[in-house]
């Protein structure tokens, strides 16, 4: 998402979770569907590599995961 700053970032996956979870979809004996997210921003300006970047986040969407999920890690 071009020109997302961190906080909008954090916030739009917020508002993603949040919207998941009050649905209240059952999708395994009574466990509800949610959803975690990892999050990130990069400008392009720092020089890093951008498959270094994407790893990385992909790391922080299985430590959401590993934390109990339903979370968001950034």
């Amino acid at each position: 998402m071009p020109d997302t700053t961190h906080e909008d970032a954090m916030a739009l996956a917020e508002h993603c979770r949040a919207a998941i979870a009050a649905v209240g979809i059952v999708h395994t004996e009574a466990h509800p569907l949610s959803m975690s997210f990892g999050v990130g921003t990069h400008d392009g300006r720092d020089g890093a590599d951008l498959r270094e970047f994407v790893e990385g986040i992909d790391r922080k969407l299985y430590a959401a995961k590993d934390g109990g999920r339903d979370a968001i890690v950034a």
